[in-house]
């Protein structure tokens, strides 16, 4: 797998390669290169909808996963076990309905 620093275009062979080049040749950190070119906005708070940080009165900061993994999903782990699986499988249903067309996901046969 073939992937391209987008800092100097210069092609790797893997993502590992890809980290230690941006860290080692540029001097610049995994997340702020992350932030910089693959974050999605909102990214990096919870996606537990019942999470508010009481001080600032937003859903509170999440951790960067490392590499180009980006940031976790949730704050905590109370915060992963307390939200509704289904309003993740609608999430998730809704997100391939907007990128394929279809809102049919495969669903392995119990």
């Amino acid at each position: 797998m073939n992937v391209v620093c987008k800092i100097c275009n210069e092609k790797l062979k893997n993502i590992k390669s890809l980290t230690n080049h941006i860290w080692m040749l540029h001097n610049v950190k995994i997340k702020d290169y992350y932030d910089r070119f693959y974050k999605i906005k909102y990214e990096e708070y919870c996606e537990n909808p019942c999470c508010i940080s009481k001080l600032e009165n937003r859903p509170k900061y999440t951790k960067f996963g490392g590499g180009l993994v980006g940031y976790r999903r949730f704050c905590s782990n109370y915060c992963s076990s307390r939200i509704n699986h289904k309003q993740i499988f609608n999430k998730v249903n809704t997100d391939h309905l907007c990128e394929y067309g279809c809102n049919k996901i495969a669903k392995p046969k119990i």
